[in-house]
């Protein structure tokens, strides 16, 4: 489903079914470490505390901080039971992702503000993000006017493609939910600028 906003956005409400959004659920609540906070250590050496959980999984080169600065914050390979799902993504949308963000949010309790994705490694033309677990609400809003909002409500399983125009022109943001109390975990795809004779 295109969104009516203007950029091209795009909301599919089940790219992957309930039972196999719990396993993956599952397997990251169980084998991700530090999902209540993480710190990331800045180029100044100073601690930056992330109270959301937060990790990356990411094609095995980028593991290097030779590749991927460790001021992007902790990473490990891609596992398998996300391998199906970004395979998918990638022909669904013809472009290759080379990192996942994965944030987790405890309950409704836990938001994030209005934000754009900059370019901090790769294009940001293509966004992917996959929800898992609790739905919540997902507000678009115009940079320029902050009036023109859209909201959306992201389900189990669903998918949002914040294609071309989307950082540029809109801003987007998780708001606070209290009457929500179960957790909720999201999968953002990113490209990477990968440099030449790295990768094939």
């Amino acid at each position: 489903m295109q969104l009516p906003i203007n950029c091209n956005a795009q909301y599919i409400e089940n790219l992957i079914s309930k039972d196999d959004s719990h396993v993956i659920f599952d397997w990251i609540y169980t084998h991700v470490e530090g999902l209540d906070y993480e710190n990331i250590e800045m180029a100044d050496g100073s601690v930056f505390r992330l109270s959301v959980g937060k990790c990356m999984f990411v094609d095995e080169l980028l593991t290097d901080a030779a590749f991927l600065e460790n001021i992007h914050g902790r990473r490990q390979r891609w596992p398998a039971v996300l391998l199906p799902v970004k395979q998918k993504i990638e022909q669904f949308t013809g472009l290759i992702f080379s990192v996942c963000v994965c944030i987790y949010y405890r309950d409704g309790n836990e938001s994030m503000g209005f934000h754009y994705d900059p370019p901090a490694f790769g294009p940001t033309n293509v966004i992917p993000s996959l929800s898992l677990g609790q739905p919540r609400e997902f507000i678009f809003r115009n940079k320029q006017d902050h009036s023109d909002q859209y909201s959306l409500t992201l389900g189990d399983g669903s998918l949002v493609i914040m294609g071309e125009g989307c950082q540029e022109e809109y801003e987007h943001a998780l708001p606070v939910a209290k009457h929500h109390d179960l957790p909720r975990i999201n999968l953002t795809f990113r490209q990477f600028n990968w440099p030449d004779l790295t990768y094939t």
